[in-house]
């Protein structure tokens, strides 16, 4: 190997260690934008879809139920994410987009579509 390669250019000789894993790298940055952008967007529609049905289907009390598996979900998020230890602050990434993104905004808009739906 000579010393261009080494160093991460190209050589011509065809592709390096390094720009063979570049691609690699943007291909990841790229998903967690798009879990990101696009998360809260469907656990919105979802979560009012299902609010809808649950306050046109679901009589009386049970009209909660929904609302409620939603937040023991967020509950057992939060735990997870403050028994995370200092130092392994990378663990917290999962549980945090998953609340925020996924499980908060569904909460929401089962709520506003339970009302929707009783109306």
């Amino acid at each position: 190997m000579d010393k261009g390669a080494l160093a991460g250019q190209d050589t011509g000789q065809g592709l390096s260690a390094a720009s063979a894993r570049r691609p690699l790298q943007r291909e990841s940055h790229m998903d967690v934008a798009g879990t990101i952008a696009y998360l809260p967007l469907t656990a919105t529609a979802l979560g009012a879809a299902a609010g809808y049905l649950t306050g046109r289907l679901l009589p009386g009390r049970w009209v909660w139920a929904l609302p409620v598996a939603l937040s023991l979900v967020s509950v057992a998020l939060l735990v997870r994410l403050a028994a995370i230890q200092p130092g392994n602050e990378e663990a917290a990434f999962g549980p945090f987009v998953w609340l925020t993104g996924g499980v908060f905004p569904a909460l929401f808009a089962v709520i506003m579509g339970t009302y929707l739906g009783r109306a």
